[in-house]
């Protein structure tokens, strides 16, 4: 389907920890892509479910949509990206 965009950001509901860093994440990349923000959200997906650790899930995102394959496909794109997930990262581990 090529009419999804943007980019999301899943979290397993087990506490608040981990919607807090999800949602710094998802702020900080999309100041650094400009892309569409769907959200955070719960996912129950193995990666995250099954990880002992405090985790999220990026969709950075939809190969499926044309336009946003250009996008992502770039180098320069997928060093917004990093640096939103770490501008993300050190925004939540130095409160």
């Amino acid at each position: 389907n090529p009419d999804p965009h943007g980019i999301e950001t899943y979290y397993w509901a087990s506490n608040v920890n981990e919607l807090l860093m999800a949602k710094y994440v998802q702020q900080e990349i999309i100041m650094q892509t400009g892309l569409y923000d769907r959200g955070v959200k719960t996912g129950d997906f193995h990666v995250i479910r099954e990880n002992k650790n405090a985790a999220f899930l990026v969709e950075l995102g939809f190969l499926s949509n044309p336009t946003e394959f250009e996008i992502v496909s770039t180098s320069a794109y997928q060093k917004k990206a990093a640096t939103g997930i770490y501008k993300g990262l050190e925004k939540h581990f130095n409160l």
